[in-house]
């Protein structure tokens, strides 16, 4: 994972004092795609779908524009 320039965004909701860090990567992917940080909260706190695959939890949305998938490290 590349540390540099990485976002963090809060997620009291989520879980008591968990803060997300969505890597510089993951904000291009986002900002070409028109996922907004509210998109990406709706998807970790509300999914349609979450597994887990190599050790990292995934969750997926149905935003009603296009479907997205948030990879998570625990």
């Amino acid at each position: 994972m590349c540390v540099q320039h990485l976002k963090t965004i809060k997620c009291a909701k989520v879980k008591k004092n968990m803060k997300l860090r969505i890597t510089s990567h993951a904000m291009s992917r986002m900002k070409t795609r028109g996922i907004s940080d509210e998109d990406l909260m709706n998807c970790i706190k509300r999914p349609d779908s979450k597994s887990k695959r190599r050790g990292k939890l995934i969750y997926r949305k149905n935003l009603g524009k296009g479907i997205i998938e948030a990879i998570a490290e625990e």
